[in-house]
């Protein structure tokens, strides 16, 4: 069965059903960890003293919110963009139903963004290349979605900025003539999602100076409605990087405050080299490979480089999955060499990337492949100078490899089959049965604690004397933290967030469940 590009009730249905689909999972995720900090502004409570106003409850006025985010600005942090989308949503007051639905709304938008980027599409947008986008977000695995997609801080300053940052990205390289207005409405955009967050902001940044640079080096001359966007990105990302607030937070960091960048790079290059053959990345980069696969068998008659190289490119790249799989296999982990492998893997991966998407881009005069290679190295060499490789910082490679892999598939395949991308629909679909299978059967436990919280907190303003608040555990595989772990910064926000006296002890009861199982 083949869809075809028109706007007919088969469209609807997976549109519609797609969009039910995503707003479920978004359904069940719970307030959790630093949502409580910046809905009650006091996230940096534990670090600093607060000046001017004392964090209450989680419906503040837009003076207040903007007091924090200076402060947070000036003692903790550049991420302008991330941390104002933040506290307006959690701490304005705003219904929490309101901004799952926002969160919903936009990876749909996104995904139907996406599939408008086959040139073909004549409707709303290509069926396959909509479920491709779709299916890629929901094999998003549990661990990473616990600590970004399924965490509304952690999801807005990973997930929202990714998609803003990738959607500006293709407008620059679209360059659609503007207005003046328009002009000025897209610089301010560009600079402000450069604000958003160090990496990608500078993964960002980078992939707009390849895509000017390229178009310069085509035409000879300067694009300047690109320049001004371009400028506006550099902007931005200086905003964020020279904070006064990332000055101080990296003087506080223990990795920065002992060894300087270049040694933090050295330390780093084991750790971050482990993130690329984790299980939950499997799928990431089997794709990858696939794409680049694709790739190197379409630059085998290309002569302006070197014809010889790219006619063994595919036997590379295959090489390069078999030593992928024997790197992830347990059972190969007591050879010593396996260990090594991962240095090889990675060296002849990202060269492999860099050197296709320059082939693609020179022999079809157009450098949107070669921005996505760049953006995505880019963002893989700054993680060797983070704070630390969590999860969450996971998510926006996993995103640009989305998109690579979508772009390159947009351009050698006249046609993506729907045969072809049922296999990978079953998996998507059963891992986001899986995840939001758990996030519903914790549901009713974070109701019932927000039940006793706020009836605890009506009791205490209403004079009684409460000295403790006995809360019910649950599944820890399904979310970021685990509280009952005595975490004092997140049960301090949780008491401002809810109005409790910090005096107040609170408890846990039941049986602690899971905590991160195997995927």
């Amino acid at each position: 069965m083949k869809f075809k590009n028109t706007w007919h009730l088969p469209s609807l249905v997976i549109a519609a059903s797609t969009f039910i689909l995503i707003f479920l999972q978004n359904f069940f995720m719970p307030l959790a960890y630093d949502d409580y900090g910046f809905g009650s502004l006091s996230y940096v409570i534990s670090i600093a003293d607060i000046k001017g106003f004392t964090p209450n409850g989680h419906e503040h006025s837009l003076k207040e919110i903007l007091a924090f985010n200076y402060y947070i600005y000036t003692h903790h942090s550049g991420r302008l963009l991330c941390t104002l989308l933040t506290t307006v949503a959690l701490g304005a007051g705003l219904p929490f139903l309101i901004i799952k639905l926002a969160q919903s709304m936009l990876i749909f938008s996104f995904c139907l963004f996406v599939a408008r980027l086959k040139k073909e599409a004549p409707a709303l947008f290509n069926v396959e290349v909509f479920i491709l986008c779709l299916a890629g977000y929901f094999m998003l695995p549990l661990k990473i979605a616990n600590d970004s997609s399924m965490w509304m801080t952690g999801s807005i300053t990973y997930l929202w900025l990714t998609i803003f940052a990738v959607v500006l990205i293709i407008l620059f390289a679209r360059n659609q003539p503007a207005s003046v207005s328009q002009l000025l409405g897209m610089s301010f955009l560009y600079l402000i999602v450069a604000t958003g967050h160090e990496l990608i902001s500078l993964s960002f940044c980078c992939a707009l100076t390849m895509l000017f640079a390229f178009d310069y080096y085509i035409n000879h001359s300067w694009d300047k409605q690109k320049l001004l966007f371009l400028l506006s990105s550099l902007v931005g990302y200086a905003l964020n990087i020279t904070a006064p607030g990332n000055i101080i937070r990296m003087g506080r960091t223990q990795r920065y405050a002992s060894y300087s960048l270049m040694e933090t790079a050295l330390k780093r290059v084991e750790e971050v080299s482990k993130s690329f053959v984790r299980p939950e990345l499997f799928a990431m980069v089997l794709g990858l490979l696939g794409a680049l696969y694709l790739l190197a068998c379409f630059q085998k008659n290309y002569q302006q480089i070197s014809h010889r190289l790219n006619r063994v490119f595919p036997t590379i790249i295959i090489v390069l999955g078999i030593i992928y799989l024997a790197i992830i296999s347990h059972l190969l982990h007591r050879y010593p060499f396996i260990n090594m492998l991962k240095y090889t893997f990675l060296i002849l991966l990202f060269s492999s990337t860099g050197y296709l998407a320059l082939i693609d881009a020179l022999k079809f005069r157009e450098g949107s492949i070669l921005a996505w290679a760049i953006a995505l190295l880019s963002y893989n060499l700054a993680r060797l100078i983070a704070p630390s490789d969590v999860h969450r910082i996971l998510l926006p490679g996993y995103l640009i490899t989305l998109i690579f892999v979508i772009c390159i598939l947009n351009r050698q395949v006249s046609n993506i089959r729907f045969q072809a991308l049922l296999p990978l629909t079953i998996l998507a679909l059963a891992n986001w049965s899986y995840i939001t299978y758990g996030y519903a059967a914790n549901y009713s436990v974070h109701q019932e604690n927000t039940k006793i919280l706020l009836a605890a907190a009506s009791q205490i303003q209403s004079g009684e004397n409460i000295k403790k608040i006995t809360l019910h555990k649950f599944n820890t595989t399904y979310y970021p933290s685990t509280p009952w772990k005595k975490k004092r910064h997140e049960e301090v926000w949780l008491k401002f967030y809810y109005l409790i006296p910090q005096a107040v002890v609170i408890d846990y009861v039941g049986d602690d469940v899971g905590r991160f199982e195997k995927i």
